[in-house]
């Protein structure tokens, strides 16, 4: 989140003081109320007197708290990527860092960069005919369903991707980078609304 500095100045504590909220809605797209609300369900998971904001909570645990993220398709993906230490666990600066990336006013460059670190499945900074397959899969839920009331084929799924590649593939390498994915989706006039999460 880039807070440190005002975390380490009020001793990691668990309070929001006036400073360390000023800090977190000049550091995200996130609204004072919205701020409140991520630190009140994560202190609560801990608990009031053991609570730091800067304390690694269990992603399952959260997933307690904010059932919103677990019908998510890609709930193992967010955890991956906003997990700052890649250790299955989260903290309350990291939880800011989600629901940044995810919220209404978040820019579409923005949400487009965290779409492709999410959407990047084997960590390869390029977006491969098997990122794709897994995209289409979890996207329909493996079901992805033809007019007629069948199941694509994984024929008919390849297909799909060559004509995704052949629109964003710009410099034609058999892979998407970050900059080409950023290109399409500022076109797609749906990709903010998807792309978010309310709490």
């Amino acid at each position: 989140m880039g807070s440190a500095s005002s975390v380490e100045e009020v001793g990691q504590t668990a309070v929001l003081t006036d400073e360390l909220m000023d800090d977190y809605l000049q550091l995200s797209y996130l609204s004072r109320k919205e701020i409140s609300r991520i630190h009140k369900r994560m202190q609560h998971l801990v608990g009031e007197d053991e609570f730091t904001v800067v304390q690694r909570v269990p992603w399952e645990s959260v997933l307690d708290a904010f059932p919103e993220i677990r019908a998510n398709p890609f709930v193992d993906r967010l955890c991956e990527v906003f997990s700052s230490k890649k250790d299955n666990c989260v903290s309350f600066e990291d939880m800011l860092d989600l629901f940044s990336a995810l919220a209404p006013s978040c820019p579409v460059e923005c949400k487009a960069k965290w779409a492709f670190r999410i959407f990047d499945f084997n960590d390869s900074n390029a977006l491969e005919t098997e990122d794709l397959h897994e995209l289409i899969d979890r996207l329909t839920n493996g079901k992805v369903i033809r007019e007629d009331g069948k199941y694509l084929s994984e024929t008919e799924k390849q297909h799909i991707i060559d004509i995704i590649m052949s629109e964003v593939d710009l410099d034609f390498t058999g892979s998407i980078v970050t900059v080409e994915f950023v290109h399409a989706v500022s076109k797609m006039p749906d990709f903010c609304s998807s792309f978010t999460l309310k709490l």
